[in-house]
């Protein structure tokens, strides 16, 4: 058997019987053969086992379901981004090679065949698909780095602007995610506009420095209470210009593509598809469609979010808003994009905001605590499986207290069963229900724990906390250390675990 391919699974893909044996002959003594004899049995075994299939050889002929439909399938699910396919077929004339190459096949192998040739070439696609795997996870992880960075950076700014305006830091964060889910959805329902995954990217994070001119608007201004007067409005208006003058002088990165969508969001995200807006009056595709995502983007969470002189629309209201043009008018494709996508943006901003509305979503620091039974950790706890792993590694290096755990899914808190402790099962309640929830936290500890979580971010998840609590004339510490789980994509906030522990340290009171 061929060194490294003890587990590799090979799916033949022929409607002749005769010829599936040929090729299970040959490859058998270095593969898991697995077979099918349609292209519609292909595509139903690589639903249920693609993680398992190393390299798919497919016949082009065939009926009802041909090897190219096969193709177009495998290339519409993901497949052939890591699943091979080498074509193997009578059909060798050059418009039907030069079609299985441009529909993604990887070889091409001509019926009647040398055996050693087949199984070497199946051998040396599968070398350089792994080969090429290996090389794409470190360039992912050169672009993750670059990714984290650029987090790193909106995280700063959204502080900054939120030190500096009523508006809340989380209203850049929310502007980064709604328009990177407005520009994923256009490419999905018009060809008008063109993207690559990095525009993407870049776009969303240069949304992030939309309203960076209003560093510039003097405090008055921008944090009044009430209407604007008319001179106010005025002098309002010009932080697009000054944003984009902040960007444009920064000449040694005035190649940089990043810069370039930043400086025109900066200076366009206030006009209008009609012509109505300012500083210049641009309509229509005048305007870059990047600065028009998120100008929708901008208005839709300002909508939403409460101001220091408005309280918050519902988001059924604001939607109305736009759509009736009662805040300007829009690019139609991206209004369309924004009512289709409501929902899945709503989701993605209540995850991000989760942690800023901790105080009304989880108050959860435990009263009498001491030792904690690890083995109660209920199944529940275990909701996100990507984050099992980080969990266990949590609670191992915490192994002194109670274990605690809230999702923000169901909205649930759970303190773990301890018998020592006279907790029989799992508690679980509502951290929403203050009457639920004075029964079991210690309320003094209750606004530190807040604190700390702010603080929490994906780049540095674990927070911890020391509070006191008199016991027998001593004021004895615990110890609170939590850990924020994040989904994949670090854009949400979904779980945190936690454990309390006595210090053993008391001081007369």
């Amino acid at each position: 058997m061929a060194e490294g391919n003890a587990l590799k699974r090979v799916l033949l893909v022929d409607d002749v019987e005769l010829n599936r044996f040929i090729l299970r002959g040959i490859l058998c003594a270095d593969f898991e053969v697995v077979e099918a004899e349609s292209g519609k049995a292909a595509l139903d075994i690589l639903k249920r086992e693609n993680s398992d299939i190393a390299i798919v050889l497919l016949d082009i002929v065939m009926p009802e379901m041909d090897g190219f439909a096969v193709l177009t399938a495998m290339q519409k699910h993901g497949y052939l981004n890591y699943i091979p396919v080498i074509i193997i077929s009578t059909e060798s004339t050059a418009q039907y090679v030069d079609k299985a190459y441009e529909m993604g096949a990887t070889d091409f192998i001509n019926k009647p065949y040398n055996p050693n040739v087949v199984l070497h070439r199946v051998l040396n696609t599968i070398k350089l698909f792994n080969r090429q795997h290996t090389l794409m996870e470190i360039v992912t992880e050169q672009v993750y780095e670059k990714h984290r960075y650029a987090d790193m950076m909106i995280n700063i700014l959204s502080t900054v602007m939120e030190m500096k305006n009523g508006e809340s830091g989380l209203h850049i964060l929310h502007i980064n995610t709604i328009t990177r889910i407005l520009t994923e959805n256009l490419l999905q329902i018009t060809d008008r506009y063109t993207f690559s995954k990095s525009d993407i990217q870049l776009i969303s994070v240069a949304s992030s420095l939309h309203d960076i001119g209003k560093i510039a608007i003097p405090d008055e201004i921008i944090n009044k209470p009430g209407k604007l007067t008319a001179e106010e409005y005025e002098i309002m208006k010009t932080h697009s210009e000054k944003g984009a003058k902040m960007l444009e002088s920064l000449t040694e990165y005035k190649d940089e593509r990043l810069i370039k969508f930043a400086y025109e969001i900066c200076l366009y995200h206030h006009e209008r598809y009609d012509g109505k807006g300012y500083p210049v009056g641009l309509a229509g595709d005048e305007i870059p469609v990047w600065a028009q995502i998120v100008s929708v983007a901008d208005v839709f969470d300002a909508l939403i979010s409460e101001r220091v002189y408005k309280a918050a629309y519902t988001p059924e209201k604001a939607l109305e808003m736009i759509v009736n043009g009662e805040c300007g008018m829009f690019n139609p494709l991206i209004v369309q994009c924004l009512t289709s996508s409501k929902n899945q943006i709503l989701a993605a901003l209540s995850h991000m905001s989760a942690s800023e509305k901790w105080e009304e979503k989880a108050k959860y620091v435990a009263n009498d605590v001491e030792k904690y039974n690890i083995n109660a950790f209920s199944n529940k706890s275990l909701e996100f499986s990507s984050s099992n792993i980080a969990k266990l590694k949590f609670i191992t290096a915490h192994s002194d207290g109670i274990i605690f755990d809230y999702s923000f899914a169901d909205g649930e808190m759970v303190l773990h069963a301890n018998p020592e402790l006279g907790i029989k099962s799992d508690v679980v309640f509502d951290p929403l229900d203050r009457e639920q929830a004075s029964k079991h936290f210690y309320m003094p500890a209750y606004d530190k724990a807040i604190e700390c979580l702010h603080k929490a971010t994906p780049l540095k998840p674990e927070v911890s906390f020391e509070y006191p609590r008199a016991e027998d004339d001593k004021l004895i510490m615990y110890k609170v250390d939590m850990l924020c789980i994040y989904s994949e994509d670090r854009a949400k906030l979904i779980n945190v675990t936690g454990k309390i522990n006595k210090t053993e340290r008391g001081v007369k009171s």
